[in-house]
């Protein structure tokens, strides 16, 4: 796979991004940009967009003291007027100096990174900087991570790479110190249903259970939005076993089993799943301190009425199951194998509770 030039407009909100705006901004202003960049936080928080804004503000042909006629005595701000040539390009993604690199299947591959360097070495076609975005550069294998040091040493003229990924711990170390590290927080309920029901039209009452269960993710909560999100949500939840954990030592393996390859069909799916449970079992936990901080806002009857059998020990013994069984998931680990693991785990710890019992 080769560096991509195509990208979809990206849509995350960044009204809740200003920290990294200010930072961002302030290079601009002070033509100080780091040769390279780490943007780190969840997925749907606004890096990828600001990336690009970056870029183009970077590159716009009318930069803000040309379009207000005055000189700037503060940071304008991540504003390209997104009308000239070279805007528009990058907007579309056709821009043939701003590279993006995506995963090839799961990971980034050394080919990939091998190709990329072989563009760096030729000098931009049009741009004043060049961008390089390395999405997900958290799912870089060993050797493509290695391949990239060299280029992160000795960058290219005129040339900034900028990395996203979840969150530093997930890069090799001399990856992380040859960056300018940027932290993207969650963004806040309020902001993303105020979004989902302006720019996208989703009624008040949906946008609010959107925004609650997206924990921090303006994608996330778009999918949420999705007609038959919910019903979904509500399958997964029963068919798992986790709308009744205590009575799980009761439900008969073939059922475990149909369930884990149910999983193993819906790959596409499989990591939304995952953070679903998660999130299920989290608000077991949180509802017994406070109910504005529950995601399935639309179910706190049934929370109400399951979390006092449920020890928080217990709880957070599950969510450690699904984590474990997320992590071997993205280090290639055969997919069948670690779901049947997993489902079979959760009941083994609620029978294990000896505080539980089956009422």
């Amino acid at each position: 796979m080769t560096p991509s030039n195509e990208v979809q407009p990206p849509s995350e909100p960044i009204a809740d991004q200003k920290r990294p705006v200010r930072i961002l901004t302030a290079f601009l202003h002070k033509e100080t940009i780091p040769h390279a960049l780490l943007f780190t936080g969840i997925d749907g928080v606004g890096k990828n967009r600001i990336a690009t804004l970056l870029a183009m503000t970077a590159n716009c042909a009318q930069a803000p003291p040309a379009r207000n006629g005055t000189e700037l005595s503060q940071p304008a701000g991540l504003h390209p007027c997104g009308a000239c040539r070279s805007c528009r390009k990058i907007e579309k993604g056709i821009h043939p100096d701003i590279v993006r690199i995506q995963p090839d299947g799961r990971t980034i591959r050394i080919h990939q990174i091998r190709t990329l360097i072989e563009t760096l070495s030729l000098k931009p076609m049009e741009a004043r900087r060049r961008f390089v975005i390395v999405e997900q550069a958290d799912t870089m294998r060993p050797a493509a991570a290695n391949a990239l040091l060299k280029t992160l040493e000795e960058p290219p003229d005129r040339t900034i790479l900028i990395l996203l990924a979840g969150q530093p711990a997930d890069l090799l170390p001399t990856i992380v110190s040859r960056c300018r590290h940027v932290r993207f927080h969650p963004v806040s309920v309020q902001s993303i249903a105020e979004r989902l029901e302006r720019v996208h039209g989703v009624p008040a009452a949906d946008a609010t259970l959107a925004a609650a269960a997206a924990d921090g993710s303006f994608t996330r909560a778009l999918e949420i939005t999705e007609p038959g999100w919910v019903a979904w949500r509500d399958w997964l939840i029963a068919a798992s076993g986790l709308d009744s954990p205590h009575t799980l030592p009761q439900k008969p393996l073939g059922e475990l089993l149909a369930f884990a390859e149910q999983l193993t069909k819906n790959k596409s799916r499989l990591p939304e799943a995952l953070e679903t449970m998660a999130g299920w079992l989290r608000d077991l936990i949180v509802i017994r301190h406070d109910t504005s901080k529950v995601t399935s806002t639309d179910r706190l009857d049934d929370l109400q009425a399951l979390y006092g059998r449920l020890p928080v020990e217990f709880l957070i013994a599950k969510i450690d199951v699904i984590r474990e069984a997320q992590k071997s998931i993205e280090t290639n680990s055969n997919l069948r194998l670690t779901l049947e693991a997993m489902v079979l785990r959760l009941s083994q710890d609620c029978a294990k509770d000896k505080r539980l019992n089956s009422n």
